[in-house]
């Protein structure tokens, strides 16, 4: 079946939506809700005969289509039977980790080419007209000076975007009442093709290609020179900026570095396409792939120093720590650098709070367009805390850099200490910032006080904090976490146990209310005639959530008891799974995030649990069911039931298989690197040592053996150039 979905780039914007149930494709050199509807007319010409892809209103259209995606591709494969015939479309963006240049330049491919069909029954083609046009919607919102001018291979696009007057500006989205964007970007695009007699004119190209012959290709460049986003009052422009001065060097580029730019796309493809992942699985983690792109924005300051975010898609923050905070094990395996910039930035917009101690991390830095400060409707202390201190820790111990720790070490001392006295009661348990980034969930996920979820998150941060401080020789903090954990552990273990799974909160009453969406509340509605709030005994899919960056890098966890653990998630699938993955609790079950319940089957795997083999299929089913012809659309789409949440970047949680599935961890600062694999037969990219320049990722081989898992690694030499070694 065909279904939505989109490429981009790395922080340049650059985006073409596929939206094949509306009969168009949508693109702008600016990303998604800058873009516009865009009449493409991708088809097949013999003779007097046509036949199109679904994404123009020109008919008659293929009737039967292919889609296949790679981490960098989309491919279109229409079968005309009566002529033999199968077309390819094959659109490819490009990237490769820790190469800006090229993850961050502007710039699609498209390759077009004839297959024969062997039919007894069908016409003999030799050679056909294959169609690549396109209407340009230069009456959409927000475009003016639109000049085309044709050349032999080359169509050229300049115009001009009041993003004040886009789509952004003139529909609310998650938003209301927004002011008008006061930027005006020149943009340009170039496309430039190549094949077997290729024309060209002001709607596109026409190839004449031979069947299994030369395939026609077009480089597809853009380029804004303005500056976008403004960072604290500065317009920043563009990333790639610094590597590209015109459309021109873009197209230069494209042409020139080919051959290069396809080898290393095609490298990273395979990292995925080779290991043991189920159709299903590669087809989540290349669909997520390219959402989080979409959303992603890479600026240069005033300083020409580097300015990295990621909008939360349709909601349009930028850089939501908890957003960030799942989608980790991107950066800690592909990009820590990006990480570290958002660590920074983060560190930027922490807020003192006006009854607690020390400091809380900022939900968000901004929207749309302008870095600004948290942007929210309230802040989620507690969990931005945790989250904020849990990919500080990770960050160090992956890449075994301490300068981004030490650097932010008096924040640390203040997230530590809002988080101590955060517990009012002395069991360990916040009481106060609990509400949290689960927003649709039931009152007592959201925002009950002594939550079981925000504990075990408060227990794991601790931990990373107490690793931190003792490499610090900080023997004060040390101590003090050393204490919160085990104060928190005995409350866990004591109180919130409830013979076979955790509480979702121990305090079952409202004796303060933090409602965030109805503040003058005094919660009465959402509690029993016993005067306890509905759900505090449910099965919570969030329990583990706080693990994950302690597991990854083998270091000890802060419950006494892990059994606990595993059974308490074995419980919850039991009691909260529906058709799509497990509810937020057994209590609620109107909505389901895709991205959290990944998160859950990762910890499960380091506990030995396989959770992926069985719900992987169903988070795709869910992706295939939300962007097909009876879904509401919007490519990766976080939320299951009344929430909304689509163009979404959490997919890229899913790229956390790559070390769950071996159980791997991974730690740069000890050396060491350990395998519990919970599928076997399996083959990853260890790409944590990659590297990069060379092209060279070790790969692990596991099967079943007589005595257990018959392990085999390539490339060892790369272990002993990071310096870490299997323990």
């Amino acid at each position: 079946m065909l279904y939505e979905t989109l490429l981009s780039k790395l922080g340049s914007r650059m985006t073409l939506n596929f939206r094949p149930h509306h009969g168009q494709a949508r693109y702008s050199p600016l990303g998604r809700y800058y873009d516009g509807p865009l009449d493409f007319r991708l088809g097949v010409r013999v003779g007097d005969e046509v036949r199109y892809l679904p994404f123009t209103r020109e008919e008659p259209r293929f009737t039967e289509i292919e889609q296949h995606l790679t981490m960098t591709t989309v491919l279109y494969r229409a079968t005309w039977r009566e002529k033999g015939l199968r077309v390819e479309f094959e659109f490819l963006s490009p990237f490769y980790p820790q190469d800006e240049q090229l993850s961050t330049a502007p710039l699609l491919y498209l390759r077009v080419s004839l297959k024969p069909l062997k039919l007894y029954n069908a016409e003999p083609v030799e050679e056909a007209e294959v169609l690549v046009e396109m209407d340009w919607a230069a009456e959409q919102a927000g475009v003016t000076d639109l000049t085309t001018e044709v050349a032999e291979g080359e169509l050229r696009r300049s115009f001009t975007v009041d993003l004040g007057k886009t789509e952004i500006a003139t529909k609310a989205f998650f938003h209301q009442d927004l002011d008008p964007i006061p930027l005006q970007l020149r943009c340009q695009d170039i496309l430039h093709a190549s094949g077997p007699q290729v024309t060209s004119s002001a709607a596109g190209f026409r190839f004449q290609l031979r069947v299994d012959g030369e395939p026609g290709e077009i480089a597809w460049v853009s380029h804004t020179p303005d500056p976008i986003l403004l960072v604290r009052g500065e317009a920043t422009p563009f990333k790639y900026t610094q590597f590209f001065a015109s459309a021109d060097e873009v197209l230069n580029y494209a042409l020139e570095q080919r051959e290069e730019i396809f080898e290393r796309t095609r490298f990273f493809d395979s990292l995925f396409t080779e290991a043991s992942f189920t159709a299903a699985e590669r087809d989540l983690h290349a669909f997520g792939f390219q959402s989080y792109l979409a959303n992603t924005w890479w600026t240069l300051l005033p300083d020409q120093q580097d300015w990295y975010s990621v909008w939360e898609g349709c909601c349009l923050f930028h850089s939501t720590v908890d957003v960030e905070y799942n989608q980790a094990p991107f950066y800690l395996l592909f990009w820590p650098r990006l990480l570290e910039l958002e660590l920074d930035a983060w560190a930027d917009y922490a807020l003192p709070h006006p009854e607690v101690a020390g400091r809380f991390v900022s939900h968000d830095i901004g929207l749309r367009h302008e870095i600004s400060g948290q942007t929210y409707a309230h802040p989620m202390e507690v969990e931005e805390n945790t989250n904020y201190l849990l990919l500080l820790f990770s960050h160090w111990r992956v890449t075994a850099d301490a300068s981004v720790m030490e650097r932010h070490w008096d924040l640390v001392h203040d997230l530590i200490a809002f988080l101590a006295d955060a517990d009012r009661s002395g069991n360990g348990f916040p009481e106060v910032g609990t509400a949290n980034t689960i927003d649709d969930a039931s009152p007592a996920v959201q925002f009950s006080r002594q939550q079981t979820y925000l504990a075990v998150k408060t227990a794991s941060a601790c931990q990373a904090a107490a690793v931190m401080a003792a490499h610090l020789d900080d023997e004060e903090l040390k101590a003090q976490c050393d204490d919160l954990v085990q104060r928190l552990d005995r409350t866990l273990q004591e109180e919130a146990w409830l013979g076979d799974h955790y509480a979702v909160c121990i305090d079952k009453g409202l004796t303060r209310i933090d409602d965030p969406w109805n503040p003058d509340s005094e919660g009465t509605e959402y509690l029993d005639p016993e005067g306890r709030i509905h759900g505090w005994d449910a099965y919570s899919l969030y329990t583990s959530l706080g693990l994950l960056q302690l597991l990854m890098t083998d270091t000890e966890l802060p419950l006494s008891d892990p059994s606990r653990l595993r059974a308490d998630i074995v419980r919850v699938v039991q009691e909260s799974r529906g058709p799509y993955g497990c509810f937020h609790s057994s209590e609620d079950h109107s909505n389901m995030w895709v991205s959290s319940n990944l998160h859950r089957d990762f910890v499960a795997a380091y506990l030995g649990l396989d959770l992926i083999t069985p719900h992987s299929g169903l988070y795709w089913n869910f992706e295939l069911h939300q962007n097909g012809p009876y879904g509401r659309g919007g490519c990766f789409t976080d939320s299951y039931g009344g929430n909304f949440l689509h163009y979404y970047p959490r997919g890229l949680t899913s790229l956390g298989m790559l070390t769950a599935l071996g159980g791997i961890t991974f730690d740069r600062v000890a050396g060491t690197v350990t395998l519990a694999p919970v599928r076997l037969p399996l083959r990853l990219p260890l790409v944590q040592v990659a590297d990069w320049p060379a092209r060279r990722v070790p790969w692990l081989y596991a099967e079943i053996g007589k005595h257990g898992a018959d392990v085999e690694i390539s490339s060892p030499d790369l272990f002993d150039a990071a310096g870490v070694e299997w323990v």
